[in-house]
């Protein structure tokens, strides 16, 4: 007889007979979460125990800029790393930081899971990652150990090291670290370089007003830039003002006074540029910025230029002026004389690949320690214009009138050609009269070269932009240029076939090239385009600063205009040579 079940001896599990059935399906999943939630503790927690910790100390790495052949072109800028301790910094400048980028920093232990929670909840919801809800310690391990990607296993990693630095270092050296990393725009890594940079000083010297900008700066240091958009630097500053008084870290006295206080900005010394590619690649990252991110600690900046015909360009342009003025002509005009370059010849060059819109080679002037480049100086176009007012002709189907733009122009009304103009990307101030069609208006010589390269290249606009891609020190991508794929057709192909093979551009059989060589109206210098299968090269040659009384020296226009033709002629063949040994 079998024993009864009254008969039997309990078990521990028996405590669950009396538990309703959905109370133990319900047990079921929650169980196997609290599975998967250790484990991926263990597993996350693991794979942070890989990262070494002494990296959070070591000073940001310079970033390096690199040609088309992964070939080490320079680096970014030589401004030494250096690294500062609280002690030295102004309370100011912390509470600033604290204020506005982590206000419970001091309390949390690196991470604010409501926070935290929050923000996955609402990517989840929207199928994005539009928040990351980073502390200042879980950006510094991001910002050490490049955790970049945009993904939740990227952010349990982050989370995971951020426990593990929170138990190795307290937080006044976490906020250091954090402080000596950050990226403040102008190629400024670090609060030293930013206090020098910005306001011509040491941290330990920074007042109330730069210590809130240098913290307003960091959300967006493009757009916050108070060399750049001081008015929108301002706003930032008076924010960081705002939360420093409503967190109590400043009286509301000194909040009214110092909000008052004008922004007095140290003027960024560009005559620290090393080259003008330097100095074109700190432009386009800053207006690469929101693309690029803004923690990069060093990166790596791969262009599309060929450093062995960059070489050739900077030698062969200076040898050429210097030979120019030499010549009889020159006598009594300013001349280069142990490095001094006031009042001198000056040049702007550029090589780009056709159908690709990739800049190979660039200068902007005879040195870079000027600070200034001439692909921004404001000339009157003059006929190098005419093709604009030709294209829109062409594709209106109106007869082009050969070295006539003024009555090309007036046939098709100032509306048709600023709309062409428009489509270019061209300034939008452009007159509303005949010195529209005579190109008897400023414009960058930078937008010229662009226009003309479209109407040269399929009617295709191109930025002309030197940076292809930008990686982190551990090779992350931040940034691809697509360019190539994103070149809108903005002039009808036809129409801009018809326009390159007619006045002002001229066949040279020889070469196999359509050349354009124009005097610029007035004291505007002289303007050289050439174009083959393979390249197209842009040359100005001028002065920033001209007489009429240079212009009028017998012999003077036509020793400028041969020496620029001859110049480009040898930097076209040059070009044409290396991409030919390239392809083989």
């Amino acid at each position: 007889m079998l024993p009864s079940s009254s008969n039997r001896r309990k078990k521990w599990y028996d405590v669950f007979s009396s538990v309703p059935h959905w109370i133990k399906y319900a047990l079921i999943p929650l169980g196997i979460l609290l599975i998967l939630f250790f484990a991926v503790v263990i597993v996350f927690s693991w794979r942070a125990s890989q990262y070494d910790l002494a990296r959070v100390l070591d000073a940001p790495m310079n970033s390096a800029i690199y040609d088309s052949e992964g070939r080490c072109i320079s680096a970014l800028d030589d401004n030494e790393r250096i690294n500062i301790s609280l002690e030295d910094a102004p309370r100011y400048l912390v509470d600033a930081f604290i204020a506005r980028e982590d206000e419970r920093f001091m309390e949390h232990g690196g991470i604010v899971y409501t926070s935290v929670l929050r923000s996955i909840l609402k990517n989840i919801s929207s199928f994005s990652y539009e928040q990351g809800a980073s502390t200042i310690t879980m950006q510094l391990a991001r910002n050490v150990f490049d955790l970049r990607a945009k993904t939740i296993d990227r952010k349990l990693l982050e989370i995971a090291i951020t426990k593990r630095i929170e138990e190795k270092y307290d937080k006044k050296t976490i906020l250091a670290a954090y402080l000596n990393r950050i990226y403040f725009g102008q190629d400024c890594y670090g609060i030293a370089q930013a206090a020098r940079t910005y306001f011509g000083k040491n941290v330990g010297a920074l007042n109330l007003s730069e210590c809130a900008t240098l913290a307003g700066l960091v959300r967006g240091p493009s757009y916050f830039n108070p060399i750049r958009n001081l008015k929108a630097a301002t706003r930032e500053r008076d924010a960081t003002l705002k939360r420093m008084y409503e967190t109590g870290k400043i009286s509301e006295s000194l909040y009214e006074k110092t909000k008052k206080e004008p922004i007095i900005v140290h003027r960024f010394d560009k005559g620290s540029y090393c080259s003008y590619i330097v100095m074109w690649v700190i432009d386009e990252l800053e207006n690469l910025c929101g693309e690029v991110g803004t923690e990069s600690a060093g990166i790596r900046v791969h262009t599309s230029l060929n450093l062995p015909l960059q070489q050739f360009m900077e030698r062969k342009s200076e040898e050429t002026l210097q030979t120019l003025e030499k010549n009889k002509i020159w006598e009594g005009l300013p001349r280069r004389s142990k490095g001094a370059l006031a009042g001198c010849i000056q040049i702007a060059a550029m090589c780009v690949e056709n159908r690709s819109g990739n800049v190979l080679a660039v200068i902007g002037g005879r040195s870079p320690q000027d600070g200034l480049t001439r692909w921004l100086k404001e000339v009157k176009p003059g006929a190098a214009f005419a093709p604009v007012v030709n294209c829109r002709a062409s594709e209106k189907q109106i007869n082009i009138i050969a070295d006539a733009p003024l009555q090309t122009g007036r046939a098709l009304g100032h509306k048709s050609v600023l709309d062409a103009c428009a489509r270019l990307h061209l300034p939008g101030n452009l007159p509303e009269s005949d010195e529209l069609y005579l190109g008897e208006f400023p414009l960058p010589l930078i937008d010229l070269a662009r226009s003309l390269y479209c109407i040269q290249n399929r009617g295709k606009y191109f930025p002309l932009q030197l940076i292809q891609q930008v990686s982190s020190l551990g090779d992350t991508p931040l940034y691809v240029n697509t360019q190539q794929l994103d070149a809108k057709e903005v002039v009808p192909r036809e129409a801009a076939r018809n326009v390159a093979s007619c006045r002002p551009f001229r066949a040279d059989e020889g070469n196999r090239t359509m050349n354009m060589n124009v005097t610029l109206p007035g004291q505007d210098g002289q303007w050289v385009a050439m174009t083959g299968r393979s390249v197209t090269v842009f040359l100005w040659l001028g002065f920033d600063e001209a007489t009429p009384a240079m212009y009028d020296r017998k012999g003077f226009k036509k020793l400028l205009s041969d020496t620029a033709a001859e110049l480009a002629e040898q930097i076209y063949t040059e070009a044409k040579n290396t991409l030919n040994t390239k392809k083989k």
